[in-house]
């Protein structure tokens, strides 16, 4: 089901998100640039959104949570300061984006965990 896979890749996005540097790193192949990667995959599984509270495959708490990372997320893109590998890698924003990644994961009852790449949609 269409749904199954939209929430499983919301949840991996997440995961992703919520790693840290060294494991983001890791997690995706080295050609890719991994900031614009992150932001992609969870930008991507966020579309998702609307059809997953439609059909009741969220929390009203989880979705809160989902949104607040997600302003956040948007917010740290469009600053060139925190726009760089090296900000994602050190910068306490990106942190902060950590650790409301793992909040929306346990809002959700998922627990946080290294990210299953097969269940992302992503360019190799």
């Amino acid at each position: 089901m269409q749904l199954d896979y939209n929430y499983k890749s919301l949840v991996e996005s997440l995961q992703l998100l919520a790693c840290s540097y060294d494991d983001q790193v890791n997690a995706l192949p080295d050609y890719v640039d991994l900031l614009d990667e992150l932001l992609s995959i969870f930008r991507d599984s966020f579309l998702s959104l609307p059809q997953l509270i439609e059909n009741d495959y969220l929390s009203s708490m989880s979705i809160a949570a989902i949104i607040r990372c997600y302003n956040w997320v948007e917010v740290l893109s469009r600053n060139q300061e925190t726009l760089t590998t090296d900000s994602l890698k050190g910068h306490k924003s990106w942190d902060k984006v950590r650790d409301m990644a793992e909040s929306c994961l346990n809002e959700m009852g998922e627990i946080k965990r290294g990210p299953d790449l097969n269940f992302l949609d992503r360019v190799d």
